[in-house]
């Protein structure tokens, strides 16, 4: 309570002195102040005296300077390595900041936050965690071709997922770290003061390797950036090599000796013209491709294994994207996505469905994720601290005056330490041969000075020569130390001479960077991780198809499945047929179209919208497979069946499409109409209520041609094309035959004047009649009678045939049997014909489907179980 009470005493003085305050900045006219009438002199306040001193500019003039000064801070300081080592500042700050730590490849691992910290405290002013991002980079060995810190702990995985908060994890610098900072403590490169002038950083570290080639950068800036791709240490070393002993070498001779890029992860590059192209003038681009085989199962499935992905793709955004195509019926035939990679290396598989072909699945995914990628290549990078794009030869010029100029500092450094060595052995040396009167002269002296002043007259002797005599301990007096003394004298004398010689000599300095070039690739060198092809085939999804004969089924309830012709062998007529499908419950074959896997299905649904797949794009089957439904290939509405499939020859040029529904309707539309079918299909005919479509089927524009039209119970209308018109798409067509109550049309075809009529009732009895005997009469009559179907049961199949054609006749419960009808027997008109195939109880005839004889056509029975 009490102290509740002082708080606001406090609160009340604090507010008195507020009060003060203010009144000291005001100011009345008179001692005596009339209160009502208060007249105050308001004295500048310390704000009013800063406006005072602001000068207006204009806007768009401080954003331009502004802008400048941002841009060029990212370009030299941010976003851009150096020509030279290859590294951006806050790269080259991390590899300082642990080389001064001492944290060697050959130390202990020091806790990350320590080198952050000292990173940012000392040489980075920036945020943490763009420290710590940059250095758990250069600790991934599947983000760096050679990693240039050697990280202890969670750093991430090729998975996408984070390092462990840098309190928990450890790093140091990697052994091909050394060559980074190798000669740094020899004055070989400029030191500047940091961002507060209280420390000195280096400007470039000495790099005793190519880094802006071997590690491979990406960076933006503002208005520019550069991407490198990394590359295999002993290819890029043997090149930088050929370029070392001869500068003047045509740069398409130096490109002929580095293959390409590799990177950490492997994969397949595509495109050595890109390659080539980046090397030549700094800018290209190339594909790079995961790599993948192809396991066939004893269950005669297969799958898809990739490998090896592209560098920087991340494995769950692969996936993702494949789930998401699947889902979205983009990609069809993948049945299950697994990711089974461990430590030892990576393994996506891609589980096929049965029917489907793996390597038409594989060039799919590879057009539609990110398991195909394009690399653009931009070889940007700072000179004495310009931006500038560079091709490959003016990349090794500027390292190689690096190299140069680091190891003739370094080499002066080494000759500066050895004379000064020497000249210290030589008055040690002087000293000895004249120990007696030495002694003698320091025993003398009254001081250390003082004696090194006498030793100086008397033996002609430098400061550092008589200190080093001042210093000398007795123990070099042995003779065993004087030989030692003058053994060394000789070697640094040797030493020196060399060194002058390279200094003094350009080729001897070549040969000294050559050198050490070459133990660096020793070292380190290792095989090449990346394949490199010259050219990618851009091989289409058809390029990878056979193009064979093969029957599209399709049943009741929109089930559709492609098997291949041979799957149907030759039989004699008269059998039951063998079993064709394994149907599900309450469906039956409806149709068969014969067609080849790259050719144009035209498919025709109720409502007489007209779809249009290439055969190959229904799934590959068995006869006991039971397909899969239309729903997954086409966009059907609700209650959509699909009516008829029509194999489309690309050769059709001036053709016509003929639709004839249920009711007697028929119309003529000209095929380039269904040239270009979206994907929700295109309307071909209209339809009256409960009408539907029963037949369609393609002719040549000839009007010598005839239309023949048949109804279930056995009548065949024959008349001219030229009495049909032609129609739009919209419209309903005209009367096709005269149809009597309860009858309905149920097929169509078109005759020359010189073919048979094949026809074949429910019950399996067939013939084939002479066209002559139907003759040709006007449209929409009632027809002649081409089957006496009240012994040979309904109408189910007529059409016009010649010699050398097959018939394949399918029943509902999923019985086949192929036939030549050639064999058949030529009947008249009026008759029943004979019996085709034999039918169990309750089962009958749904489909017909013709093709021509083959060459290879056996008659062999199959099964008629």
């Amino acid at each position: 309570m009490f102290e509740e009470k002082d708080k606001k005493d406090k609160d009340n003085e604090n507010f008195d002195d507020i009060e003060t305050d203010i009144g000291s900045n005001l100011d009345t006219n008179n001692d005596e102040i009339d209160e009502d009438n208060k007249v105050y002199e308001i004295k500048p306040t310390i704000l009013e005296t800063i406006t005072d001193n602001i000068s207006p500019i204009k806007i768009e003039d401080e954003m331009k300077v502004s802008f400048l000064d941002y841009s060029m801070s990212v370009i030299v300081s941010r976003a851009l390595p150096d020509v030279r080592d290859g590294l951006k500042p806050v790269h080259r700050r991390i590899l300082y900041t642990m080389a001064e730590l001492g944290i060697t490849s050959g130390t202990s691992y020091k806790k990350s936050a320590r080198i952050v910290g000292d990173v940012l405290g000392k040489y980075h002013p920036h945020g943490d965690a763009s420290v710590y991002e940059s250095m758990v980079r250069m600790a991934q060995p599947f983000s760096l071709r050679y990693p240039l810190v050697d990280g202890h702990g969670n750093f991430g995985s090729i998975d996408g997922d984070e390092a462990a908060a840098m309190r928990y994890t450890e790093a140091r610098l990697s052994k091909i770290s050394n060559k980074m900072i190798e000669g740094l403590k020899k004055n070989t490169v400029n030191f500047r003061p940091n961002y507060d002038a209280s420390e000195v950083e280096p400007e470039v570290l000495p790099a005793k390797f190519p880094n802006l080639l071997v590690s491979g950068v990406s960076g933006i800036a503002v208005g520019m950036m550069t991407k490198i791709p990394p590359h295999n240490l002993a290819e890029i070393i043997n090149s930088f090599i050929i370029f070392a002993k001869n500068p003047e070498i045509d740069i398409n001779d130096l490109i002929a000796t580095l293959p390409g890029p590799d990177f950490p992860t492997g994969a397949t590059i595509y495109g050595k013209k890109g390659i080539n192209q980046a090397y030549l003038t700094g800018k290209g681009s190339f594909l790079i491709r995961a790599k993948a085989k192809i396991e066939y199962l004893n269950s005669g499935r297969s799958r898809i294994v990739f490998y090896e992905i592209p560098y920087e793709v991340k494995k769950p955004s692969i996936i993702e994207k494949v789930a998401f195509l699947v889902r979205n019926k983009k990609i069809l035939g993948i049945k299950d996505v697994r990711d089974e990679s461990t430590r030892h290396g990576i393994r996506v598989v891609f589980d096929v469905k049965k029917g489907f072909s793996p390597e038409i699945l594989l060039n799919k995914l590879y057009h539609s994720t990110d398991l195909q990628v394009s690399y653009s290549v931009n070889m940007l990078a700072l000179v004495k601290g310009v931006p500038k794009l560079m091709n490959l030869v003016q990349i090794f010029s500027h390292y190689l005056e690096h190299q140069k100029e680091i190891n003739l500092r370094s080499l002066n450094f080494d000759l500066e330490k050895a004379s000064e060595k020497l000249n210290v052995l030589l008055g040690i040396k002087v000293a000895i041969e004249n120990i007696d009167k030495v002694i003698e002269i320091i025993k003398s002296s009254k001081s250390d000075q003082i004696a090194q002043e006498k030793l100086a007259n008397t033996f002609n002797l430098n400061p550092g020569q008589t200190k080093a005599i001042i210093d000398m301990r007795l123990g070099r007096l042995t003779s065993l130390a004087i030989e030692k003394l003058i053994t060394e004298v000789d070697e640094l004398k040797i030493e020196i001479s060399e060194i002058k010689s390279i200094i003094e000599s350009p080729k001897k300095l070549i040969e000294l960077i050559i050198n050490q070039h070459k133990s660096v690739a020793e070292q380190f060198g290792d095989q090449r991780r990346s394949v490199i092809v010259p050219e990618i085939n851009h091989l289409d999804e058809e390029d990878l198809i056979t193009d064979e004969v093969v029957i599209i089924s399709l049943t009741q309830n929109n089930y559709v499945k492609r098997i291949n012709l041979d799957e149907y062998r030759l039989q004699n007529r008269g059998g039951f047929g063998a079993s064709t499908s394994s149907l599900y419950k309450d469906d039956e074959l409806k149709s068969l179209c014969i067609t080849n896997t790259l050719s144009d299905l035209l498919i025709i649904s109720s409502n007489a919208k007209i779809f249009k797949l290439r055969s190959h794009q229904i799934p590959d089957s068995s006869k006991q497979g039971k397909g899969i439904p239309f729903l997954n290939l086409l966009r059907l509405q609700k209650d959509e069946n699909i009516s008829n499939l029509i194999a489309w020859n690309q050769e059709y040029k001036n053709h016509w499409l003929i639709t004839v529904s249920a009711f007697g309707n028929i119309k003529k539309t000209e095929l380039s109409a269904f040239r270009n079918i979206p994907k929700n299909g295109k309307i071909a005919l209209k339809m009256v209520e409960n009408d539907y479509l029963v037949s369609a089927f393609i002719v040549p524009d000839d009007p010598n041609i005839d239309i023949i039209i048949a109804s279930s119970q056995g009548l065949v209308n024959r008349w001219p094309i030229k009495l049909l018109r032609n129609s739009g798409r919209a419209s309903i067509g005209v009367k096709a035959i005269n149809l009597e109550k309860g009858h309905k049309i149920i097929g169509a075809c078109f005759t020359h004047g010189n073919d048979f009529v094949f026809s074949l009732s429910k019950n399996g009895f067939g013939k084939k009649t002479p066209v002559e005997e139907y003759r040709v009469t006007g449209r929409a009559t009632k027809g002649l009678m081409s089957i006496d179907s009240s012994k040979a049961g309904d109408l189910i199949f007529v059409s016009t045939i010649k010699e050398g054609q097959e018939a394949i006749i399918i029943t509902k419960r999923g019985f086949a049997i192929r036939i030549d009808l050639d064999t058949a027997p030529v009947i008249s008109r009026k008759t029943k014909g004979v019996k085709l195939i034999k039918l169990k109880e309750g089962d009958e005839i749904t489909s017909v489907s013709l093709i021509k004889k083959t060459v290879n056509d056996s008659q062999t029975n199959e099964s008629e179980s």
